[in-house]
């Protein structure tokens, strides 16, 4: 039988549903450990929790020493007197009680000496075997609410982060403003963080970008050279001493702006308005964040490459349509002769020109340049040349004048690396003669009735070089009945298959000699092919 005087049914009940009712470790540790030191009249005690790994003081009663609980050898059973010459003895602690659950220790109350120094009944460690297993159970009841709790909370705040990361994802999808994104991310990251300040850095051409700097101070080349062998997101204080003594002092996080596995920039994070420190748990949202920030920057910048370039698409088909109608839009019905022609550029719009000009009912003007350069710029140059040579030939010029006033244009008004070569000639279909100049561009094959060739190279040098071009010679040939005469520009002889073969003169010139019965057309489309 239990004395009543120390313990009675409904104590034991009472104290067991104030500590079973309670979910607070430290009333729980601390309402046993006043019932036993009541009880057993004792001089001090102390209750522990342990998280894991070591023993945290929660409460203690009597003394405000630090007792030395971490480095006590505990035995299995749940209550047992401290072995005399330990630390725990000499602090002046006399017995312990093992808190379990599932046979692990999960907390730990020490009891101090008695006041009179009596040695412990049976009734009285009975009554401590009692008190410990009520206090053991409402203890490790609170401790897996606590876990519960816990991991809950950890979920939540998960959950959180996703549902702000899927809406941060979805706005940023629905942004094509560059500085619109980086005003909402800083909304997302100040709101969710409390944080004072922070700063983007992009890495352009090995040199940085500042996007915002709310820091009082920007980073230099030096630092920010240092910065980009950070390669995981840390804390300040885990970074290298060369970069924190860099660093603003008020950043706390650098984190990497990472891009398919490559960083484009770094985002600096600030204090927390509350002073408080960040959690681990902090540094994969921002982690995130950042990600999804770089994302959205990357596809912004992609989206308006990709509008830009579409833009020039219709520019260049623009282009291409008004150059087209700069060209001949057929070709000539010329009596007793066969003429035609055509272009077609390696871009959608090039430097090279061609025009069938009828000057006279028995004369035509027959022009091939080449302008330095391909694409719109030598696009402009060629219409500008165009309407040029347009223009003069209403003044009823000579040859050598008109290749004069051609060349002090193009030197007059384009830069130094900016030339033209071209062929002129005029066709008289009454007498078949054809006067030619030839300004330093590829020489048309004159193919004769008798099987031999003649290069049309007679002329001056290449036009828009030099302000005088010196002596400009004219030369006029005879063309018989069955012969040809093929103008091009280097675009055909240079031209190079899928294997990088040249296409090369001597082989056009076969392919004419080919077709030697054929008509214009059909030879015109064997160069071609």
């Amino acid at each position: 039988m239990l004395q009543s005087s120390l313990i009675n049914l409904e104590s034991i009940l009472s104290l067991g549903s104030k500590l079973n009712e309670s979910l607070d470790v430290d009333f729980i540790l601390s309402s046993s450990l006043l019932s036993l030191m009541g009880k057993l009249v004792l001089k001090k005690g102390c209750g522990f929790v342990h998280d894991g790994k070591r023993f945290k003081q929660i409460i203690c009663k009597g003394t405000n020493e630090e007792v030395a609980i971490n480095t006590y050898n505990f035995s299995e059973n749940q209550f047992s007197e401290i072995q005399e010459g330990s630390i725990l003895y000499t602090q002046g602690y006399r017995y312990v009680i093992n808190l379990k659950s599932q046979q692990q220790i999960i907390g730990v109350i020490l009891l101090g000496q008695r006041l009179l120094n009596k040695e412990l009944t049976d009734d009285e460690i009975k009554y401590i075997q009692i008190v410990g297993s009520i206090t053991s159970t409402a203890l490790s009841n609170t401790l897996n609410f606590e876990q519960l709790k816990s991991e809950r909370d950890i979920i939540q705040r998960q959950n959180l982060l996703l549902r702000t990361l899927i809406d941060i994802s979805n706005d940023f999808k629905n942004i094509t403003s560059r500085e619109h994104i980086l005003r909402l991310f800083s909304l997302y990251l100040k709101g969710n963080l409390r944080i004072n300040r922070h700063a983007i850095y992009l890495i352009n051409n090995h040199q940085s970008t500042p996007l915002v700097n709310d820091f009082h101070e920007p980073l230099d080349t030096k630092c920010f050279s240092e910065l980009c062998n950070v390669s995981e997101i840390s804390f300040k204080e885990k970074l290298p001493e060369s970069i924190t003594k860099q660093l603003p002092h008020d950043v706390s996080i650098v984190a990497p702006l990472n891009y398919h596995g490559e960083i484009k920039g770094y985002l600096l994070v600030g204090n927390r308005l509350d002073k408080t420190s960040f959690l681990e748990e902090n540094l994969a949202f921002i982690e995130l964040l950042a990600n999804s920030l770089i994302t959205a920057l990357e596809n912004n910048r992609l989206f308006l490459e990709e509008l830009e370039k579409e833009k020039l698409e219709r520019d260049l088909n623009l282009a291409k349509e008004i150059q087209n109608n700069l060209l001949p839009k057929s070709n000539p019905s010329i009596t007793g002769w066969d003429v035609v022609g055509k272009s077609l550029p390696s871009k959608k719009v090039g430097g090279d020109y061609f025009d069938i000009i009828k000057l006279s009912e028995h004369e035509y003007l027959f022009i091939v340049a080449d302008i330095s350069g391909k694409g719109i710029p030598a696009a402009l140059l060629m219409s500008n040349l165009q309407a040029s040579i347009r223009t003069l030939i209403s003044l009823n010029l000579s040859l050598q004048d008109l290749i004069t006033r051609v060349n002090t244009l193009l030197y007059n008004n384009t830069t130094y690396d900016k030339f033209a070569t071209m062929f002129v000639a005029k066709l008289n279909i009454l007498t078949s003669s054809l006067e030619y100049i030839n300004a330093g561009h590829n020489p048309p094959i004159y193919f004769k009735s008798d099987g031999t060739i003649e290069e049309l190279a007679e002329g001056c040098l290449l036009l828009g070089v030099v302000e005088n071009l010196g002596e400009v010679n004219m030369k006029r040939v005879n063309i018989k009945s069955n012969e040809l005469v093929l103008l091009y520009t280097d675009g055909i002889n240079e031209a190079v298959n899928i294997n990088h073969q040249e296409y090369g003169t001597s082989r056009m010139i076969e392919n004419v000699l080919s077709c030697n019965e054929c008509d214009s057309r059909i030879i015109l489309e064997t160069i071609y092919s």
